[in-house]
């Protein structure tokens, strides 16, 4: 009945109220709970989270059972396990709806000049070639679609490598034989990135990575490294600037969508010591990151 309820409720609710645990072992004959309390003792400690409590851990005890300071005790201790609990699982949701943040934020920057000079592109093949252009058109949808559809946080590195394929198509209409590209994976190496990941490591190669007759040339290759994947993108341009190096590696820059973006991203997944690293070569600039080469990192397997 309703009332039963109500009588069941207030000690959940006093031990809510009051931040403890508390007992409930007797009741008037005419109480709803008269009977069940005859053989039992009612304990409800409260569940707190970020110090407010959101409700009760209640539990009945048979009162042949029943050592008062010790049931209570474990009750306490319980709501705490479960408290804590519930705080990690929130944090880790935090977390969650950070990174999906994130993803979003760098799906919305996705350069515009990037579709002006796409359709630039496709807009003067045409002319000259209108199944070329179809093709283009196509391949321009299939890149937009993967970039504002794709809500997955990981993802396998070919996965990854088709996406950016898709990107390296169309810049290389753009620039016909001024842009020559090599990708190299091991064999049988397929790990798992973080989603959008490679595309501003490869836009950056492009857009810098002009040699002194304008050529560009981008490589791209992901190879095994014992228990890790190393994946680098280089390319034969005139370097990154040390200014842009030192704040990099200080965290002191603000790049935006491009390196330190990627460089914020890996830390937060593979922490620390694993962000993005960038040197410059006699051929150019060459910039890397490593992930486990099998399985996910942690928080992605819960």
């Amino acid at each position: 009945t309703d009332l039963k309820t109500d009588r069941i409720l207030a000690p959940i609710l006093k031990s809510i109220q009051d931040k403890k645990a508390t007992t409930f072992v007797s009741a008037e004959r005419q109480d709803p709970l008269y009977s069940l309390l005859k053989g039992h003792t009612i304990i409800a400690a409260p569940l707190i989270e970020h110090n407010e409590p959101i409700g009760s851990l209640t539990i009945m005890v048979k009162k042949q059972w029943h050592t008062s300071e010790a049931n209570v005790s474990f009750a306490d201790e319980l709501a705490r396990l479960f408290s804590t609990q519930l705080e990690l699982s929130d944090l880790e949701y935090q977390k969650k709806l950070r990174r999906k943040a994130e993803l979003r934020a760098l799906q919305s920057q996705v350069n515009p000049h990037f579709l002006y000079n796409a359709l630039n592109t496709i807009s003067y093949v045409c002319r000259e070639n209108p199944n070329r252009a179809r093709e283009l058109i196509l391949t321009l949808s299939s890149y937009y679609r993967q970039t504002l559809e794709n809500d997955r946080y990981m993802l396998s590195l070919h996965t990854e490598l088709y996406h950016v394929n898709s990107y390296l198509e169309l810049e290389k209409a753009r620039f016909e034989e001024k842009l020559s590209v090599e990708i190299h994976v091991d064999e049988n190496l397929d790990c798992m990135v973080p989603s959008f990941i490679l595309q501003p490591l490869v836009e950056n190669a492009v857009r810098y990575g002009a040699d002194k007759s304008g050529s560009r040339f981008v490589s791209i290759r992901a190879v095994r490294r014992g228990g890790l994947a190393e994946i680098s993108v280089s390319d034969h341009g005139p370097g990154i600037p040390p200014t842009v190096l030192e704040n990099l590696q200080s965290g002191a820059g603000n790049e935006g969508v491009g390196l330190e973006n990627v460089h914020r991203r890996l830390k937060s997944i593979y922490g620390e010591e694993n962000g993005l690293q960038a040197v410059n070569t006699p051929e150019g600039a060459c910039v890397y990151f490593t992930v486990p080469a099998e399985g996910l990192p942690k928080y992605d397997a819960v």
